[in-house]
């Protein structure tokens, strides 16, 4: 009788040690995902006005000026983000920072322009 609960006691401490290693590589393959997410992904609207950006995902995103909208893609580049309107060859850069809830974007003349998370 011994044996059989020492075996079944091992058999458990396996079972309880390849779940833990298993909801470890799941939380550890989440972090590497989020972690090469730009966090500039979201809806993000001009603090005075009806304007702003949709970053819809790490390629893709879309300026909206109340009904009328322009995708782009982009390019995250850590504190600028590299934006290339849908017909356009140009690239437009424009430096940036988050502050909370706030996406602050440096415009071309070197005004900061605030938009809020929505």
């Amino acid at each position: 009788m011994e044996k059989a609960q020492k075996s079944n006691g091992k058999i458990y401490a396996i079972i309880a040690a390849a779940a833990v290693a298993v909801v470890g590589i799941i939380v550890a393959v989440v972090l590497i995902i989020n972690a090469n997410r730009s966090k500039l992904i979201g809806k993000w609207l001009y603090e005075y006005g009806t304007w702003g950006y949709n970053f819809i995902d790490d390629d893709d995103g879309e300026y909206s000026v109340g009904e009328y909208s322009q995708k782009f893609t982009y390019k995250d580049n850590g504190d600028s983000v590299t934006i290339r309107y849908e017909g356009s060859d140009v690239d437009m850069t424009l430096n940036y920072r988050i502050e909370g809830d706030k996406l602050i974007v440096t415009d071309s003349f070197g005004s900061d322009t605030v938009y809020n998370r929505q």
